[in-house]
């Protein structure tokens, strides 16, 4: 149940997140080069991030991945989709990204899956857009909803 208590969460909740690539060019500016170590750039096609990763963005591929939430999807691969893309107020979000499935979605649980990657620094400096996306049904309009939530963050 949703908190209006007549609507349905169909299937599973899934996060998706997108990033930019860490650019070795950037350059930053004189006077904050000793309160930043690096700098990012804004999200776009050609500066996103499609690498694969170990935990908390690790260079090394599946290293202990696995244990880190309870499903079938690994949250440091990044996955293609066919997804159309999503305009947002700061950019255009294409298809796929790094997804979390919440297979099981009672508040206890989801916590839980968060509470394992925030730690592990899954949102960090180089994300710049989580989506949460879900299908809703309510039976007494007979109406399914396709709820897609976006989260943006800029770069500093």
């Amino acid at each position: 149940f949703m908190t209006d208590k007549t609507s349905y969460v169909v299937g599973t909740v899934r996060l998706r997140q997108l990033r930019v690539a860490k650019d070795s060019s950037c350059k930053l500016a004189e006077p904050v080069e000793s309160i930043f170590q690096d700098c990012t750039n804004a999200y776009s096609y050609l500066t996103q991030d499609s690498s694969s990763y170990g935990m908390g963005w690790s260079k090394t591929p599946h290293a202990n991945a696995s244990s880190l939430v309870q499903n079938e999807t690994n949250p440091w691969v990044y996955r293609h989709s066919a997804d159309n893309p999503v305009v947002g107020t700061h950019s255009t979000y294409w298809d796929g990204g790094y997804y979390v499935t919440l297979a099981n979605i009672t508040p206890t649980a989801v916590l839980a899956t968060v509470a394992q990657l925030e730690p592990s620094g899954w949102i960090d400096r180089y994300t710049r857009a989580v989506f949460i996306e879900m299908t809703i049904y309510n039976p007494h309009a007979n109406l399914f909803s396709v709820v897609n939530l976006l989260t943006e963050f800029t770069a500093i």
